[in-house]
């Protein structure tokens, strides 16, 4: 009886890691799959990067380590599907600014939780361009104070990637509009001399 319960055991555990063994094999590919479909329409898109694995409880995607990529393709989905200012009127005026509210708040959040050095200057920059857009209706303090974030994301997604040319070209806008306000050390033409951090210098000379 132990023979036949443990050959009946092996039997099942063969069966299941020749399951995880396809699923596993699949990923790759359904990732691919709905990255193209990204690619092609992503406004037009449903659940996508939210089914690569077969198996309810989705060990492949574990076992691969996939999840911060998924993670990262999910929120920049969300960035593409946020509705402009002049979009958010009308009768559904509350569901596209929940809208576009929970998107800034997952940019926030992949930002501080992503390791990846590229993709976390991107989402810094994306969190910087949100941030940088709010600060026209504001009063004078909360827009000094929302410049000052925006400038630290932008200054943060250069500092961890340098090369990120989007980032580096918010940062220059940011500071050049923070000029004659006050703020400490965002003055573009102050020099490294001034200021609380490093000098930005001119425009083509570097950050």
């Amino acid at each position: 009886m132990i023979r036949i319960a443990a050959a009946a055991a092996c039997v099942v555990l063969a069966g299941a890691l020749a399951l995880l063994a396809v699923d596993a094999l699949r990923v790759p590919g359904r990732i691919a799959a709905d990255d193209t479909r990204y690619a092609g329409a992503p406004l037009r898109q449903r659940d996508l990067w939210s089914s690569v694995s077969f198996l309810p409880w989705r060990p492949a995607e574990r076992i691969l380590d996939v999840g911060d990529d998924l993670a990262y393709r999910k929120v920049i989905w969300a960035v593409r599907r946020v509705p402009s200012a002049a979009q958010i009127q009308g009768p559904n005026q509350p569901v596209l600014e929940a809208r576009r509210g929970q998107a800034v708040i997952e940019v926030s959040e992949r930002a501080n939780k992503e390791h990846e050095r590229r993709r976390r200057a991107q989402l810094l920059n994306l969190n910087g361009v949100f941030i940088f857009q709010r600060i026209n209706g504001y009063t004078a303090f909360d827009h000094d104070r929302l410049l000052r974030e925006a400038i630290g994301n932008f200054r943060s997604a250069v500092r961890v990637h340098p090369s990120n040319p989007d980032a580096r070209a918010n940062l220059e806008l940011a500071v050049r509009a923070a000029k004659g306000t006050g703020l400490p050390g965002e003055d573009p033409d102050a020099g490294a001399s001034r200021g609380q951090k490093a000098g930005q210098g001119r425009s083509g000379s570097g950050y």
